[in-house]
């Protein structure tokens, strides 16, 4: 057999996952050139996240999901979510300071603390067995945010200080104890949230 057996249990949602992931990618590509388009690879992430979800829904039954799909999310979101957002701040700031500053390496351990706390708090949410509620801060939401940052960033260097302890309470969000209910999220989102509704 010239392909893994297991790839008969891809469904039409886990497309919409590949795009994400590919999304998260260009984000990283976008941000190490300077580019400034790579917050607009990671907001249309968060639309085709939301899009998977919805695909899921409205096809139940037919086009159910499966565990090999939700590896595959966690996987794209982590690309997204985690890494793309995290190098965008951090890209930001290396750009607007010296590399040697303090300044710079503080935001370094913290946008490397937002990744490693991504990557728990998707771990979680795979390990959870509760429907219609967050525990922490969801990573699209944190992805959302660290945009918002990146973007403030761009127009405004004042801000820059407040890099590090952003990303780091981001980092803290996303692995806190706190619930959410799910309706709750879009609101999170802004005007995004509202269109997604």
């Amino acid at each position: 057999m010239i392909f893994n057996p297991r790839l008969a249990e891809l469904r039409l949602k886990d497309f919409f996952t590949f795009a994400n992931g590919l999304l998260g990618l260009c984000a990283i590509w976008h941000a190490a050139i300077g580019s400034g388009l790579a917050w607009v690879f990671i907001v249309a992430a968060i639309v085709l996240d939301w899009l998977d979800g919805k695909v899921a829904r409205l096809l139940a039954g037919r086009d159910l999901s499966n565990d090999l799909g939700k590896e595959l999310d966690s996987l794209a979101d982590l690309v997204s979510f985690g890494a793309a957002p995290a190098l965008l701040v951090l890209f930001q700031v290396s750009k607007l300071s010296n590399a040697n500053e303090p300044l710079f390496w503080a935001t370094s351990i913290a946008c490397g603390a937002y990744f490693v706390a991504g990557m728990v708090r998707l771990a979680l949410f795979n390990l959870q067995s509760e429907k219609g509620v967050y525990t922490g801060l969801p990573i699209p939401i944190a992805a959302f945010y660290a945009v918002l940052l990146q973007l403030v960033l761009q127009f405004n260097q004042f801000f820059i200080v407040l890099a590090p302890f952003f990303m780091a309470g981001l980092a803290a969000a996303m692995v806190g104890g706190f619930r959410i209910e799910k309706h709750g999220v879009k609101r999170m989102l802004g005007p995004l949230g509202f269109l997604l509704g």
